[in-house]
């Protein structure tokens, strides 16, 4: 929420921002790009929303929540003809996903093939990465774009 809106406020006539945490919200209302902020989950907003997007951003989210089924679901319910999906996780080469020591979660790009095919969106581009650093060394992970049939 209060970074990625940054790099798209040019782009898009409203931003709405989603968070669980109030801090992250403030910071979000400081960058003052932000038609809209509320405090709860993603699948909870867009189940309670009847509004439809164009474009979802995700960054840094899914390492906190793990099973993503559910907003996948509700970002699928949401999407306009032809909206993008952009995301990043850290990566796991399990199955699905893990529950790492650090308390976040890591997906498996496997995970994210069948729920983008599950949900019938195609995926645009894939990148491996460093998403993020901790204790000055990068978390490997990956940046997915993809698009709505």
């Amino acid at each position: 929420t209060g970074l990625g809106g940054k790099q798209f406020k040019d782009q898009a006539k409203t931003l709405t921002g989603i968070d669980l945490s109030a801090s992250m919200l403030g910071i979000a209302k400081s960058a003052k790009v932000y038609s809209e902020l509320r405090k709860t989950d993603i699948a909870t907003y867009l189940n309670e929303h009847e509004v439809y997007y164009d474009i979802f951003l995700a960054c840094d989210v899914f390492v906190y929540i793990g099973a993503l089924e559910e907003v996948f679901a509700a970002v699928s319910k949401r999407a306009e003809d032809n909206a993008y999906f952009l995301f990043s996780v850290e990566s796991s080469q399990d199955a699905s996903y893990i529950l790492r020591s650090t308390g976040r979660y890591a997906q498996s790009a496997a995970y994210i093939h069948t729920l983008a095919k599950s949900y019938a969106w195609n995926i645009g581009a894939q990148k491996i990465t460093g998403i993020r650093k901790d204790k000055g060394s990068w978390i490997d992970g990956m940046i997915f774009l993809l698009r709505k049939e």
